[in-house]
């Protein structure tokens, strides 16, 4: 188990307990795990900020990731607060878990379209995680778009734009087939 949020470990499918539907009691265990690796305040903010996004808590989160960092600035993410990352992380987790079960499509939307109006639909990463919901719900058009979005948010050309790339032509692909 990874004691490192989703994004410090580059994973945006979201693998770790916290974010994989197990129980409450996991995700308390994992809580227990950053006092005990890190026992620094910020990184226990954001766990804590986690748990209250994954019970649907969401402005007992905010405060927490706010403590943790304000902000994050990288060229995937952009410069955007915690707390969209934390609903945007919760949201591709409800959309991509391995257990179909723990999929929730229409819960991921919410989220997803919370944290791109807290990051001001200015994240690529964030954007990304929009547009899956949508496709995910059958708003294939609004996909196309938000991915298109998502697009011209790099600043350059990094290795995340042809993923990116590659999405928008499977979805354009099924809006044709659509239409």
């Amino acid at each position: 188990m990874s004691s490192l949020g989703p994004r410090e470990q580059g994973d945006t499918k979201c693998r770790g307990p916290l974010l994989s539907g197990q129980s409450s009691a996991d995700d308390i265990r994992f809580c227990l795990t950053f006092i005990d690796t890190y026992r620094s305040a910020h990184r226990l903010h954001r766990a804590f900020g986690y748990i209250y996004i994954r019970l649907g808590e969401y402005e007992k989160a905010r405060p927490h990731f706010e403590a943790a960092e304000p902000f994050r600035n990288d060229p995937y993410v952009g410069r955007v607060s915690y707390f969209a990352l934390g609903l945007s992380d919760c949201a591709r987790a409800l959309l991509t878990n391995k257990d179909e079960k723990q999929r929730d499509a229409k819960r991921a939307l919410l989220l997803a379209e919370k944290a791109a109006e807290i990051a001001k639909h200015a994240s690529p990463a964030i954007m990304d995680t929009l547009a899956l919901a949508q496709f995910e719900n059958g708003k294939v058009a609004e996909a196309v778009q938000t991915q298109e979005k998502a697009i011209s948010l790099f600043p350059g050309r990094y290795s995340a734009v042809k993923f990116y790339e590659m999405r928008l032509r499977k979805w354009k692909a099924a809006l044709k087939k659509t239409q």
